[in-house]
């Protein structure tokens, strides 16, 4: 019974979306790992996280932000680059699924 109840509280809480909506703001955020040989042997190692909010302005423009906090080795002990970076982004709806886009930054990375 506990849980019918919290479901149906979660269903009445959730926004019912309409088709006219427009989405204004939408947040990606997730792991960056990548690996890559190094000139004198072995492996140098990035991994960390990412934060992209995105301002939709109309239906094909936006606006990103890029904000990287990456942990580096066997570079250095201890070694972070952080990246912030912005920009405008075009897209536009093809078919029902597909939305191809371009889009194009500038910023700032500090190690």
């Amino acid at each position: 019974m506990r849980s019918l109840v919290a479901i149906l509280l979660l269903l009445f809480c959730c926004g019912v979306s309409h088709a006219d909506e427009t989405q204004v703001f939408s947040l990606t955020g997730g792991w960056i790992y990548v690996t890559a040989a190094q000139p004198e042997g072995g492996r140098a190692t990035f991994h960390g996280r990412y934060v992209i909010p995105q301002y939709h302005i109309n239906d094909n423009w936006s606006i990103i932000a890029e904000n990287d906090n990456l942990y580096v080795s066997p570079v250095a002990v201890g070694t972070n680059q952080h990246v912030f970076i912005a920009g405008p982004l075009y897209g536009r709806n093809v078919g029902k699924r597909l939305y191809p886009f371009v889009f194009g930054e500038r910023g700032r990375s500090r190690i």
